[in-house]
This record gives structure tokens, C-alpha cells and sequence, in this order.
């Protein structure tokens, strides 16, 4: 879904915008009711759920004019 949403953002951007997406590195693709909605609680709340080096365990888009 995170690289679903990336594409659009990246199609709608004005030329020159960087978009970057990341995600949790565990939990659902989406959340379609309750237990989807505490499995993804969990992944946001796991301290291993963030990349290295990455802004956190949420999924995050940045766009930046170039």
C-alpha cells in the first residue's frame, strides 16, 4: 500500500519533488477494521519497527522541491 500511495504522490509531484515513503517492518497493509487497527498498533509501538537510520515506525512521506 506505502508503495501504491509513493507512485501516485510521485505522479502528482512538480518536477524536481523527491517523495520518499517508508513503513513499519511489521504489521497489516491495511487496516480494514479492529483487529487489523491493534495489529498495526503494535508494529507502530515495536522499537524494532523502524528502518535504521529511518524518521520512525510510522509510514511517513516526505515531498522536498528540488
Amino acid at each position: 500500500m506505502t508503495a501504491a500511495i509513493r507512485a501516485i504522490a510521485e505522479r502528482s509531484a512538480s518536477p524536481g519533488t523527491e517523495i520518499t515513503g517508508t513503513e513499519p517492518l511489521c504489521g497489516p497493509e491495511s487496516i480494514d477494521g479492529h483487529f487489523e487497527g491493534c495489529l498495526g498498533a503494535a508494529a507502530v509501538l515495536s522499537p524494532g519497527s523502524a528502518p535504521p537510520g529511518g524518521p520512525g515506525p510510522w509510514a511517513t512521506f516526505t515531498a522536498t522541491p528540488a
